[in-house]
């Protein structure tokens, strides 16, 4: 039998909505008109689904669901609301299904038979909920951007938005994102309320990504902001910026180890295959930092004698600064010691075409 509870803020339709339930043989575990109070309960009374009115004082619906699936991840959400039909089909996308007051007879069958769908899926077609999984997820976030679980598969996105919302937590995993500002961020053009609708979509739809794969738990609600705990995830993003905020520091105790292990795993820009505007100015800042490790362990090669070192720390800086004479004449005096005069002048000819003369 389905185990329900329901939160609407008004009486009557907690009464009517319990009756109907009741009729079509679904268990009432619970009911409030008080959004504070029905998340005190859920936690003990776990019921399969929660019909939850949009439009409540203090906490909206939206708002309500969002808590509810952050602590209780398996309870499905179906809305009750005066919205009309086609505003309504917004919320669809983070619910199992939403009914219009008044609610017709009818309407609510077919969803007491969805979520017995549901529910038969879970416990045949698709086995038990995932469990947790014993195998770290990887998150790399320099270079390309790539999620994979523990087994290496990759972790599928519903949409671009979505990846991108996941991207964003991951960058402000340690002190967490308000819901405001990441629907300033990622839908700051849209009117409020509709970007309020599309940021409870896609965060759901991260939940099911992470939780097909046994990841459960990882992106939590707490006081209007967001955190995605990395604490037992593989993940490149907090080291490499660590990293990166110590260059300076290295090149000034001469720290030429460290500086040539940030080199070894520095897999490339910060979403490289991403154009992420709000990420661009921190990949911009991570690019010079790693181009001024390049020029720094060059010089250092070349005043050592490794010249053959200098020549792999300065080539990548031809791509990335072709108008600078510095480069080239890192790679000019590489190959000259290291008797290769062809290259050294293919270097000094590539010199005349892109460096001005002073």
């Amino acid at each position: 039998m389905i185990r329900a509870y329901l939160l609407d803020d008004e009486q009557h339709m907690l009464n009517l909505l319990e009756m109907q339930l009741r009729e079509l043989e679904v268990e009432v575990v619970g009911r409030a008109n008080n959004p504070h109070r029905a998340l005190e309960q859920l936690a003990a009374l776990q019921p399969d689904v929660v019909f939850l009115d949009i439009e409540m004082p203090g906490l909206n619906g939206l708002e309500v669901a969002e808590a509810i699936q952050s602590r209780e991840g398996n309870v499905q959400i179906v809305y009750v609301t005066a919205f009309s039909a086609h505003a309504v089909k917004a919320f669809e996308q983070q619910a199992l299904d939403y009914l219009l007051k008044p609610v017709e007879e009818d309407r609510l069958r077919k969803t007491v038979q969805r979520i017995q769908r549901e529910l038969a899926m879970a416990q045949t077609e698709d086995g038990p909920p995932p469990q947790a999984s014993s195998e770290q997820l990887s998150i790399s976030v320099f270079g390309s951007f790539d999620v994979r679980s523990g087994s290496g598969e990759t972790i599928k996105w519903y949409t671009a938005k979505v990846k991108e919302l996941f991207a964003l937590l991951i960058v402000r995993a340690e002190k967490g994102v308000h819901r405001d500002e990441l629907i300033d961020i990622l839908w700051g053009e849209e009117a409020y309320e509709k970007s309020k609708v599309y940021l409870h979509a896609c965060v759901s739809y991260v939940r099911k990504a992470l939780k097909r794969y046994g990841y459960s738990g990882l992106l939590n609600f707490l006081n209007g902001k967001y955190y995605l705990d990395l604490a037992a995830v593989r993940c490149d993003y907090r080291p490499t910026t660590r990293a990166l905020s110590q260059v300076f520091a290295w090149m000034k105790e001469d720290n030429a180890r460290e500086l040539e292990q940030l080199l070894e795993w520095y897999r490339g820009p910060l979403f490289a295959d991403c154009d992420y505007p709000w990420a661009r100015e921190e990949a911009e800042s991570a690019q010079r930092l790693i181009r001024e490790v390049r020029f720094y362990l060059a010089k250092r090669y070349l005043q050592s004698g490794n010249e053959r070192r200098a020549l792999e720390a300065a080539t990548p800086l031809l791509a990335e600064c072709p108008y600078e004479d510095e480069v080239y004449r890192l790679l000019i005096q590489s190959y000259r010691a290291l008797d290769m005069p062809r290259e050294a002048k293919r270097m000094e000819q590539l010199q005349r075409e892109n460096v001005p003369l002073p």
